[in-house]
C-alpha cells in the first residue's frame, strides 16, 4: 500500500514536473540558450526601433522648429510690410506707390508658400512613421510571451516520451496493473497537458522562421524609413537654400522699398511741413506768426520808451529838411540865372560863329576870283 501510494505521488510530480517544462536539465539548458538568443535579437530590435524613433523625431522636430521659426519672421517681415503699406496711405502717397508695394507683398506671401513645406505635412510625416514604429516594437514584445519555436517543442515533446516509455519499463519490474493502469492515465494526462500547452505555444508563439521574416520585414522598413529620412534631409537642403533665396531676393525688394519710401519721403516732407504750416496760420497757431508778433510788440515797446528822443530828433530832421530845402531854392535860383546867362552867350556864340562864317566865305570867294585872273593871265 505504501508502495503503491508512493508510486501514483511520483507519477504526479513527474506530471508537475513535465507540466512546468523543469524536469530535464538539458532540455532547460536549450530553452535558456534560445531564450537567450530571442531576448538578445529582440532587445538589439527594440534598440534599434528606439534609436531610430528618437533620431526621426529629434530630426522632424528640429525641421519643424526652423520652418516655424522661418514663418515667424516671414510673418513679422510682412506685418512691418503692411504697417509701412498703411504709413504710405495715410501719408497720401500715390495711387501707384502703394499699388506696387501691394503686389510686392503678394509676391512675397505666394514665393513662401510655394517654397516652405507646412507644419502639417511635417507633422503628419512624423505621425505615419511614429505609428508604424510603436507597431513594431509592440509585435516585438508580443514575442516575449511565447518564446519558444515550434521544433522546439517537438523535440521536447519526444524527450517527454522516451522518458515515459522508460518509466514503463521500469514499472514493469515492480508495479501491479492496476498500478500500471493508474501511471497510463497519468501519462494521458500529462500527454493532455503537454498538447494543449504546444497547441497554445504553437498559435501564439513565432518560429525562427517567422523571426527570421520579422527580422527581414524589420530590416526592410527600416531602409524605408532610411530613404524617407534621407529623402526628408534633401528636400529640407532644398528648401533651405530655396529659403535663402527667397530671403536673399525679399532683402533686396526691401532695400528698394526703403530706396523708394525715403526718395518719396524727401519728395514729400517739405509739402508736408508747407500744409503743416498753412494749417496752422489757418488755426491761428503758427509759430512763425507767434514770434513777429512778439517781434513787433517788442519793437513797439522799445518805439514808446523812444517816443520823446524820436519827436525831438523828427523836430531836428524838420529844421534841417527846411534849411536844405531853402539851399536848394537859393540853388535853383542860382542855377537858373546861369541857365540863362548861358543861353546869353550861346546866342552871341551864334551870332559870331554866323559872322566867321560869312567872312570866311567872303574870303574864299576873294581868293577864288584871284585864282582865276592870274590862270587867265598865264
Amino acid at each position: 500500500m505504501k508502495k503503491k501510494l508512493f508510486f501514483k505521488f511520483f507519477v504526479f510530480a513527474v506530471i508537475g514536473a513535465l507540466v512546468t517544462m523543469t524536469s530535464c536539465k538539458d532540455y532547460d539548458d536549450d530553452i535558456t540558450r534560445i531564450d537567450t538568443g530571442l531576448n538578445g535579437v529582440k532587445s538589439d530590435l527594440t534598440s534599434q526601433l528606439a534609436a531610430i524613433k528618437t533620431e526621426m523625431n529629434s530630426s522632424v522636430d528640429s525641421k519643424v522648429k526652423t520652418v516655424a521659426d522661418g514663418l515667424a519672421a516671414e510673418k513679422t517681415e510682412l506685418d512691418k510690410l503692411k504697417a509701412e503699406l498703411a504709413t504710405l496711405k495715410a501719408s497720401g502717397a500715390s495711387d501707384e506707390d502703394i499699388a506696387a508695394l501691394e503686389k510686392k507683398i503678394a509676391d512675397t506671401k505666394t514665393e513662401i508658400m510655394n517654397l516652405v513645406v507646412t507644419l502639417e505635412a511635417f507633422n503628419s510625416f512624423k505621425e505615419s512613421n511614429t505609428t508604424e514604429l510603436e507597431a513594431l516594437m509592440a509585435r516585438v514584445v508580443a514575442l516575449e510571451a511565447g518564446s519558444a519555436t515550434k521544433a522546439e517543442l517537438a523535440d521536447a515533446k519526444t524527450a517527454l516520451e522516451e522518458r515515459i516509455k522508460a518509466l514503463e519499463d521500469a514499472s514493469e519490474t515492480y508495479a501491479t496493473k492496476a498500478e500500471l493502469e493508474d501511471l497510463e492515465e497519468a501519462l494521458k494526462l500529462v500527454d493532455d497537458a503537454l498538447a494543449g500547452r504546444i497547441t497554445s505555444l504553437e498559435e501564439n508563439s513565432a518560429t525562427k522562421a517567422e523571426m527570421e521574416a520579422l527580422e527581414a520585414e524589420i530590416a526592410g522598413k527600416l531602409v524605408a524609413l532610411q530613404g524617407q529620412l534621407d529623402a526628408l534631409d534633401v528636400r529640407v537642403v532644398a528648401l533651405e537654400k530655396g529659403l535663402a533665396d527667397l530671403m536673399a531676393k525679399h532683402d533686396e525688394d526691401v532695400e528698394d522699398l526703403i530706396g523708394e519710401i525715403g526718395a518719396l519721403r524727401s519728395e514729400l516732407d517739405p509739402r508736408i511741413t508747407t500744409i503743416e504750416t498753412l494749417l496752422e496760420i489757418a488755426d491761428g497757431k503758427s509759430g512763425a506768426l507767434d514770434k513777429i508778433t512778439s517781434e513787433l510788440a517788442a519793437q513797439l515797446e522799445k518805439i514808446n520808451a523812444n517816443a520823446e528822443a524820436i519827436e525831438l530828433l523828427r523836430t531836428d530832421l524838420e529844421a534841417e529838411l527846411a534849411v536844405q530845402l531853402a539851399l536848394i531854392k537859393a540853388n535853383e535860383e542860382a542855377i537858373n540865372g546861369v541857365a540863362e546867362d548861358l543861353a546869353a552867350k550861346y546866342a552871341e556864340l551864334v551870332a559870331a560863329d554866323e559872322d566867321l562864317q560869312e567872312q570866311i566865305t567872303n574870303n574864299y570867294n576873294e581868293l577864288n576870283g584871284k585864282i582865276t585872273v592870274n590862270k587867265e593871265a598865264i
